[in-house]
């Protein structure tokens, strides 16, 4: 007998076996050289095989959160995190009446969801919080019954963020989304709203060490010089590809000089360089620096990268760099050059392709130089 060294399948003759491996099997062999290889992850709660790239998306699939909830009490629901508590959802509900109104629900579940987050801020410092609601509609063409939902972009929380205001944005943005639904679909009619999912990451790019690669929408843009550093020494070589012409490939050590023999003090930070140490790295070199972060956020369908600010210089100097902190979901960070800030952000505020000027502190457009001073 023979046996196929990956699924285990017996087989009389050579040739049924080889027509196995190249048709009916290859599936699953290429999933298991993949694992081989690190370019999949097990999800330890669903056991599902995911790619690295599309680890985030499945973390907030409904396939996922079935099988993650433990129930906190008769309102709360929480969706367990491998990651510690660096990533975790929430679902509030109130069971005691059904709601058809969004601002009736919104109210009665406000301080429950703003306690909530605040609890986790507690813990983890800033985050990253996006919510969720998920209503019951019906259509009468079609008497079908579905569950659908609409989300909001992520908003960064520190300890000086007001949650109710955050709030209150949350649910502006939903409500908003939802009548432009009922608008554009007209025939469907909400039943009742289920429940609001709070989804919470950390947000820590206060160091950046390995290399790490970009993801696939910011690398298309070609805004981005990502330096493939082997060291901790990523905040050294982002300057230096902004700084230096290269004389080979942009994204290599090698075409540019030893951050260590040219003009550059980096005696007054320690590597890895937190956020917090750029300012005394400015004073002493006589050098502006802006920092920029990724919010990666699911909008129903795909996961999109927005940029936001992280770090902003007090006074933009003669010569200026603009870094992008760049993070996994293992706690890793790392620093690239923004070679173009405005190809970089241009598409996720408008489709118009002219020339414009951006506040690089709050990243709004304007039509003229003279709006933007």
């Amino acid at each position: 007998m023979l046996t196929c060294d990956v699924c285990y399948k017996e087989f009389t003759r050579p040739d049924n076996l080889v027509r196995h491996q190249r048709t009916a099997c290859i599936g699953k062999r290429r999933k298991v050289e993949e694992d081989q290889q690190g370019d999949v992850i097990v999800c330890e709660i669903c056991d599902e095989h995911v790619t690295r790239q599309c680890y985030s998306s499945h973390l907030r699939s409904n396939k996922h959160k079935q099988k993650a909830f433990v129930i906190i009490d008769d309102d709360l629901e929480k969706i367990d995190s491998i990651f510690g508590d660096k990533i975790c959802s929430f679902r509030v509900s109130d069971h005691e009446r059904k709601y058809v109104d969004m601002k009736e629900f919104s109210n009665r579940i406000r301080e429950k969801v703003i306690s909530l987050i605040q609890s986790v801020r507690n813990v983890n410092g800033s985050l990253k919080v996006n919510t969720e609601i998920f209503g019951l509609y019906f259509i009468n063409t079609k008497e079908e019954v579905e569950i659908k939902s609409f989300n909001t972009k992520n908003k960064i929380i520190t300890v000086a963020v007001d949650l109710y205001q955050t709030y209150e944005d949350f649910m502006d943005e939903i409500m908003v989304k939802m009548s432009e639904f009922q608008e554009r679909d007209s025939g469907w009619t909400l039943l009742e709203i289920l429940y609001l999912e709070v989804n919470c990451n950390k947000f820590n790019p206060t160091r950046a060490s390995s290399y790490i690669d970009l993801p696939t929408s910011i690398k298309g843009k070609r805004a981005v010089i990502n330096v493939q550093n082997n060291d901790n020494k990523c905040f050294a070589w982002a300057l230096m590809s902004a700084l230096y012409q290269p004389t080979g490939l942009p994204q290599r050590i090698s075409s540019y000089p030893d951050y260590r023999e040219t003009e550059l003090k980096f005696d007054c930070v320690t590597f890895p360089v937190p956020i917090r140490d750029i300012p005394k790295f400015e004073e002493e070199n006589n050098i502006s620096i802006n920092v920029y972060g990724i919010n990666s956020w699911y909008n129903g369908e795909k996961m999109v990268d927005d940029i936001v600010t992280v770090c902003i210089c007090k006074q933009k100097r003669e010569r200026h760099v603009n870094l992008l902190v760049v993070s996994d979901n293992f706690g890793n960070n790392h620093y690239c050059w923004i070679k173009n800030l405005f190809r970089l952000i241009n598409a996720q505020s408008s489709t118009h392709e002219h020339q414009r000027y951006i506040c690089e502190g709050c990243l709004q457009y304007f039509s003229t130089e003279d709006k933007l001073v």
